[in-house]
């Protein structure tokens, strides 16, 4: 009898085990990946990791994006669009604390951005990281419109080439890195710390105007919440009534 107990003991406390596991695991959300393995010329469709979300086009994008040499395309003139306004958003993902690695390049003396914790897709809402290059000499990096001292690029540097970005956001902690390089490490008590999309952009005025990503992988970095004590207790308390219904049938 006492080792029937135990057994039954010893399932239930797996049973509990796993409940508390599910719902840890629940509370992230996925991450997100794409290497733009795609035709050329095709839509983006949607994203390559196993939650395949959408990429959705913003209001002013039209057909400007596309795939090209295994690569998002961000291209064209967009009439009556804002500058600085038109991309793609990763639709039904919104993250709050995460870290973002992508391959990056722009056309000479063009423009692109990531917005992020942003409230609407394929626009320039939310916290704005943007790299420019206004000439040959003039290239830099900054994060929000300039609200903080931009990053400047040696004139060496060509952005008209293949380049790592890594955003890393925790908070109020903003922290870039290019080519491994930690370039920005700002703290914004004003903005929101609360989810939003991340959306993809460029320029939109200059007939010439491109912008590409490539290799995107971002982690939710937000800590699995530790169940309360009191939801241990009450799981302990459920154990242990289970078994003890359990002993007073076998009597």
């Amino acid at each position: 009898m006492l080792r029937k107990n135990i057994s039954l003991l010893s399932k239930i406390g797996v049973i509990c085990a796993v409940a508390v596991l599910s719902v840890s695991q629940a509370s992230q959300a996925a991450g997100v990946s794409d290497s733009f393995t795609r035709a050329d010329g095709t839509s983006l469709g949607t994203t390559e990791d196993a939650g395949h979300y959408s990429w959705v086009a913003g209001p002013s994008e039209g057909t400007n994006t596309s795939i090209s040499n295994g690569a998002l395309l961000l291209s064209g003139f967009v009439a009556g669009a804002p500058v600085y306004s038109s991309g793609v958003g990763i639709g039904g993902y919104q993250v709050a604390d995460f870290n973002l690695t992508c391959n990056v390049k722009l056309a000479a003396g063009e423009w692109l951005g990531l917005s992020y914790r942003a409230s609407d897709l394929g626009t320039r809402s939310g916290k704005l990281l943007y790299i420019e290059q206004d000439n040959a000499t003039s290239k830099y990096l900054g994060l929000d419109g300039g609200s903080f001292p931009t990053y400047n690029f040696d004139s060496s540097v060509d952005l008209t080439q293949w380049h790592s970005l890594e955003l890393d956001v925790k908070g109020t902690s903003h922290k870039v890195y290019f080519d491994g390089t930690l370039v920005q490490d700002i703290v914004d008590d004003g903005f929101t710390t609360g989810p939003g999309y991340i959306n993809f952009l460029r320029s939109t005025g200059n007939n010439a105007a491109t912008a590409s990503f490539d290799n995107l992988a971002i982690t939710n970095t937000a800590a699995a919440p530790v169940p309360e004590p009191s939801s241990m207790m009450l799981l302990g308390m459920g154990a242990v009534s289970m078994v003890g219904m359990a002993i007073r049938r076998r009597k």
